[in-house]
């Protein structure tokens, strides 16, 4: 027998933790329990626990915290990798009306393009992939749409609802679970939209703010005169109210974090009821370079919790279960002008398109679509990294963009990894303590 290669020792609060980064499992450890364990994994005795304490011995087993000396961990994420990105049961299209958008944040990666508008052959392209898609593999019984752009809500009334008709319709007629979800910055939402929400069972809004009223409608506005925060705030209540479940995603940089609590003061008159469909996650800009944010950050998340709003470390990754959908077989984007992509975190641009969308709704791939799904830990590293489970190598556009180098996500830095690991253990035992 041995120490998986995916445990870690913690201290949390007065304890000792012992966590499985694969397993997700946990135990706490009196003194005399984490030496004896500890002694053993030093000395490479493991099996020996056996015989000291056979009750600990059979729980550590039991939980996968010690597996057979032979035992492969790295190929068992591997075929859980392979079973959750190849799913046949789901087919997620993501959808990019437009590249145009009503704001112009600072740190957006996207170009955005004003006159940009999906035409009618570009929609009836999709009507007809996804026809091909359900037709060619009767295994998948669910289709999921992603709005995304740009801000999709632009052309809302002119491809958004019929597109939203003749997809619902299809799928209806199939017996094919149809869902949809939309990333906005919430602006243009309008309560004539409701019906059109439920009818077509689109159950999910990821909105941004920016910071608390200031700090946001400096980021985000109309013009000098008039900001976004309260259209935007009245948008995500009213949706809520209807019992439409809303993401508050909260982009922070160090400069922002100061005020956040005041949007507590705008959200205090949610009913409970409306609260179960509502919550805020918390993510780092990507060019933010401040490594001091920890303790602000657990401040903003306990402060916002204690008064009960359901809130989460968007930093806390969940890479293998929870894979990005770019690294998913049954997945595409597809930009208003044809173009196909799998990752959405880059720019929209022909030089980084992975496939065409010809006019019988066939997508054809290239190179760059077959590089990325046969990339996944390659990456060297990573097969003895201890957070493999957690991090899964980085998604796909990680390891394309380190061009065959070795990466870690985390630049090797081992404080980095158990301050990760830290967190996934206090929001696991956040969950275990609060009531369902």
């Amino acid at each position: 027998m041995k120490n998986s290669q995916f445990n870690y020792f913690l201290k949390y609060d007065s304890n000792t933790v012992l966590f499985n980064t694969l397993t997700s499992r946990l135990v706490l450890m009196d003194p005399l329990l984490e030496n004896l364990y500890q002694a053993a994994v030093e000395n490479e005795e493991v099996a020996a626990l056996k015989a000291y304490h056979e009750t600990f011995y059979d729980h550590l087993e039991k939980n996968r915290f010690i597996v057979d000396s032979g035992f492969d961990e790295v190929e068992q994420v591997r075929k859980i990798m392979n079973t959750i990105d190849n799913d046949d049961s789901r087919y997620y299209l993501i959808i990019n009306p437009t590249m145009n958008c009503n704001f112009k944040c600072w740190y957006c990666y996207e170009s955005h393009i004003k006159a940009s508008k999906m035409d009618e052959n570009t929609v009836e392209n999709i009507y007809n992939h996804v026809i091909n898609i359900f037709n060619e593999n009767d295994r998948i019984r669910q289709l999921t749409i992603g709005w995304f752009g740009g801000e999709p809500l632009l052309y809302f009334d002119k491809l958004m609802i019929p597109m939203m008709e003749k997809l619902g319709e299809f799928c209806a007629e199939r017996d094919i679970f149809f869902d949809q979800n939309i990333t906005t910055n919430g602006f243009l939402l309008r309560e004539d939209m409701i019906h059109y929400f439920k009818k077509y069972n689109l159950g999910h809004f990821q909105i941004t703010l920016d910071g608390n009223r200031f700090v946001h409608d400096t980021v985000r506005f109309v013009s000098k005169a008039r900001g976004s925060y309260d259209d935007i705030l009245n948008n995500m209540k009213l949706l809520v109210r209807h019992a439409l479940p809303v993401t508050a995603r909260i982009n922070f940089t160090k400069s922002n974090l100061d005020g956040i609590e005041e949007i507590y003061d705008d959200l205090h008159d949610m009913s409970s009821e409306e609260r179960k469909y509502f919550d805020i996650s918390f993510h780092q800009v990507w060019q933010e370079t401040a490594t001091d944010l920890t303790d602000r950050l657990d401040y903003l998340i306990n402060y916002f919790r204690e008064r009960g709003i359901t809130t989460r470390d968007g930093n806390i990754p969940n890479n293998l279960v929870g894979s990005c959908y770019a690294d998913k077989k049954n997945h595409a984007t597809i930009n208003y002008d044809g173009n196909v992509f799998k990752c959405t975190a880059r720019d929209f641009n022909e030089t980084s398109r992975e496939g065409i969308l010809n006019d019988e709704g066939n997508i054809i791939w290239n190179e760059k679509f077959h590089s990325r799904m046969d990339i996944k830990l390659r990456n060297k590293p990573c097969h003895s990294c201890g957070i493999l489970p957690l991090c899964n190598g980085g998604c796909s556009q990680v390891a394309i963009e380190a061009n065959g180098e070795d990466f870690c996500v985390y630049n090797f830095d081992e404080d980095k990894k158990r301050e990760i690991v830290y967190r996934k253990v206090k929001d696991i035992l956040h969950k275990q303590a609060v009531p369902a």
